[in-house]
């Protein structure tokens, strides 16, 4: 079996900046076809709920020599894998690590359709986390390739516009990680090369999820430092502000962070606002020529686990120095802050 009862799989769907909220409810990858931009990434997990033999689709006898699964999301929609029948194309087993919404017989189809086509409601359909991750690295790695290998060939439009797709994709795991990191507090992930299988010598890129270092102790100090009192004589502030000034050598690097605040994706009436000054051109203590953003971003401190794992992706993503009510980084940790 592909997966375990009880087995939590991560998994990610992206939205378009756009497309209508029914469309946008399918999944599809970035940077295909003609894909409008990414307005937003949502990185969850479901948990395996039930294992089914099932028939494929195409089965004239409707043999039940397949696997699928129901599966259960955090809020508690249900969702389905290769149930109640698996669909496999001739050359793809892309159903197996896809995951759709499931309505039990009776349900009212067609008026769930017509609200999700509305956007009163949205049930996303998802891809397994790491496939997805692994594709976008190896469409990098492709593109990479293609430029080295025909350089002497291609024209230049081509070539420029190859080299776009490229900047476009590592942003895009860039904020992925950022994504996964606020999904998944005190978790973390990196992109490897290793065999699919063991005594094979092709190599894939592969997602390993590992454990943040030193994280929970971070982390506490955060969540204390954001509900500290304003001053000791007045109570803790019913929203929290994180303020950051941002130095970066090029604009490219502005360009993710800009993209992170962008694509979080905040629960509604959070009550967040997310203000950014001028990007303008700055000389740092060397002479040297830097780009500079300043940025505040306020919660309700209803949403203060939210708060601090955002606190911690920046720190750990983001060239910043950090400040919360008027307390800098080396007050709130007792150290300096490194990149």
């Amino acid at each position: 079996m592909r997966y375990q009862v009880g087995q939590k799989l991560p998994v990610i769907h992206f939205s378009f900046r756009g497309v209508e909220p029914f469309h946008n409810s399918f999944f599809r990858m970035p940077y295909l076809y003609d894909n409008k931009d990414v307005s937003k990434i949502t990185i969850t997990e479901l948990e395996v709920t039930e294992h089914h033999k099932v028939a494929v689709d195409y089965d004239p006898e409707q043999k039940k020599d397949c696997d699928g699964y129901l599966l259960k999301a955090v809020d508690g929609t249900i969702y389905a894998n290769q149930y109640p029948q698996a669909s496999y194309g001739q050359t793809t087993d892309t159903g197996n690590r896809r995951f759709h919404g499931h309505h039990e017989e009776g349900t009212d189809v067609k008026a769930l359709i017509e609200k999700m086509k509305s956007g009163e409601v949205f049930i996303p359909e998802y891809h397994l986390f790491d496939d997805a991750v692994s594709d976008i690295r190896k469409g990098i790695e492709d593109v990479e390739k293609s430029l080295e290998k025909d350089a002497d060939t291609i024209s230049k439009d081509v070539s420029d516009r190859m080299i776009e797709l490229k900047t476009n994709l590592e942003q895009l795991l860039t904020v992925i990680l950022f994504e996964y990191e606020i999904a998944f507090p005190g978790k973390t992930f990196e992109l490897v090369k290793k065999p699919l299988w063991e005594k094979i010598d092709l190599l894939f890129w592969r997602v390993e999820f590992k454990d943040i270092e030193g994280y929970a102790e971070q982390a506490q100090k955060v969540r204390d430092a954001l509900t500290a009192p304003d001053t000791p004589e007045e109570p803790a502030s019913s929203h929290l502000s994180l303020e950051y000034v941002h130095h970066f050598e090029n604009k490219d690097q502005l360009a993710i962070v800009r993209q992170t605040a962008h694509y979080a994706s905040y629960p509604a009436g959070e009550e967040v606002a997310i203000m950014y000054g001028d990007y303008t051109p700055n000389y740092m203590d060397d002479g040297k020529d830097a780009w500079m953003a300043c940025a505040s971003e306020r919660y309700s401190v209803a949403n203060l686990d939210r708060a601090v794992a955002v606190f911690m992706a920046r720190l750990r993503h983001n060239p910043t120095k950090v400040s919360n009510h008027g307390q800098s980084y080396e007050e709130i940790f007792g150290a300096k802050q490194t990149a």
